[in-house]
C-alpha cells in the first residue's frame, strides 16, 4: 500500500463519502494557506524589499565616504535577509503546487 492522500484518507472502517469529505477538507486547506503565502510573499516582495542607499556623487569628501559605508553593510545584510525570505517562501509555494491535485 502506497502512502497517498487519498490511502491516508480512506482508512478500511471510513466511508466512502466521509473520505471524500475529509480530502475535499485537506485540498481546500492546502489552497488557502497557498493562497495566504502567496499574498504574503506579494507584501514581501512589493513592500518589503530594502532600497539601496543613494549613490555618492564623484565629488564626495573622505567623510561622506566613510559614513557610507555602514549604509552600504546595513543594506547588504537587510537585502540577504529578505533575499533568504523570499527563497523560503518560494520553497513552500512549490510544496503546496505538489500537494494540489491536477
Amino acid at each position: 500500500m502506497d502512502c497517498t492522500l487519498t490511502n491516508l484518507t480512506i482508512p478500511n472502517n471510513l466511508s466512502k463519502k466521509a473520505a471524500a469529505s475529509i480530502r475535499d477538507y485537506l485540498y481546500y486547506k492546502t489552497y488557502l494557506d497557498a493562497q495566504e503565502g502567496f499574498g504574503k510573499w506579494f507584501s514581501q516582495n512589493r513592500h518589503g524589499k530594502p532600497t539601496p542607499p543613494e549613490e555618492l556623487p564623484m565629488y564626495a569628501t573622505f567623510t561622506e565616504k566613510v559614513a557610507s559605508d555602514p549604509r552600504k553593510t546595513q543594506y547588504n545584510s537587510e537585502f540577504e535577509r529578505w533575499k533568504s525570505t523570499m527563497q523560503h517562501t518560494k520553497r513552500l509555494a512549490r510544496r503546496f503546487i505538489r500537494l494540489c491535485p491536477r
